[in-house]
């Protein structure tokens, strides 16, 4: 380990521990509130039963977290659309691209979102440039031709009963993933169980993000509880190799009213320039018909602002 490593990794360590108590107390104390009606969908699915999270917390990010969140039950097929702007240079453009469906038991997803949203940890960012992204250009020169690209699979291998009799859902999934910048193949596991209305699991990648380093594992946990018409959700998202920054805390909450979405969603993390901060995102998303949605969303790249749409095939 170089001197920047340790002197990050003593930094890292020296940082306060968000307060995830008061999170986690918010959390339970909805679960006896949830909804009664019957045709409330479980979290992985919009209002209307669609087979894509909502726009506030996209496709995108929902496997590459964790492959294992691909919906493993019959359902259309979901094309998702984010067109981000930075906000420093409006001209500066990027569209990302996913798809999904679910089948019997297995799910299948496709996108072309990279490392640099909310809900990702982009080790080189946060360990060369500022904390709000002011370019979409890589890092350094790309040693492919064709665009990041990351797909999953997930599988239901169904699941045990405990002490109740109360059923425990579990889903296994396997992503790959392609990084243009280095030209190389990554991927990795991921498993998701289900209890009621709490979601909990978490993923293992390995890749290679940078010409000049070693590979890097990612490790990625989550544990999200579904009250409909609020949803919680807590992740943390660490690695190993690179740069010692830390780990990323990210809390979300989502509230829908009707055809109406509304999250907020606040992250801590360490970057080199500026130390241990804070950032936030919102989100709006409206659901048009049962095939389209439309949604505005603040901060999904950190420093852009973003217009995304939903269509369900």
């Amino acid at each position: 380990m170089d001197q920047h490593e340790k002197t990050m990794a003593t930094h890292s360590k020296r940082m306060s521990v968000p307060p995830i108590g008061m999170f986690f107390f918010f959390a339970l104390y909805l679960i006896p509130c949830h909804s009664a009606d019957a045709g409330v969908c479980d979290r992985f699915h919009t209002a209307d039963c669609s087979p894509l999270r909502t726009i506030n917390s996209p496709l995108a990010n929902s496997f590459s977290i964790n492959p294992a969140w691909l919906p493993t039950q019959e359902s259309p097929m979901g094309l998702e659309t984010i067109y981000s702007m930075i906000s420093m240079h409006p001209w500066l453009g990027n569209l990302d691209l996913s798809i999904i469906k679910g089948f019997n038991k297995i799910g299948a997803g496709v996108a072309t979102a990279s490392e640099n949203t909310f809900y990702a940890n982009d080790v080189i960012q946060r360990a060369t440039g500022p904390s709000k992204l002011t370019t979409f250009n890589p890092h350094e020169t790309p040693q492919g031709h064709l665009t990041d690209l990351n797909t999953g699979v997930s599988f239901d291998i169904g699941g045990g009963e405990n002490k109740k009799g109360d059923s425990i859902g579990t889903e296994l999934g396997f992503s790959a993933r392609y990084n243009h910048v280095t030209d190389t193949v990554g991927g990795g596991p991921g498993i998701l169980f289900n209890w009621h209305k709490l979601s909990w699991g978490g993923g293992i990648t390995k890749e290679k993000v940078a010409t000049n380093l070693e590979n890097v594992t990612f490790f990625t946990g989550e544990v999200a509880v579904n009250t409909y018409p609020l949803e919680f959700a807590y992740d943390i998202l660490m690695n190993h190799g690179g740069y010692a920054l830390g780990p990323v805390h990210i809390f979300t909450l989502t509230a829908s009213a009707g055809k109406l979405t509304l999250t907020y969603a606040v992250r801590f993390l360490t970057y080199t320039r500026e130390g241990y901060i804070s950032q936030s995102h919102v989100a709006v998303q409206y659901f048009i018909s049962k095939h389209l949605s439309g949604g505005l969303l603040y901060n999904y790249i950190p420093g852009s602002g973003s217009l995304a749409m939903q269509f369900y095939l």
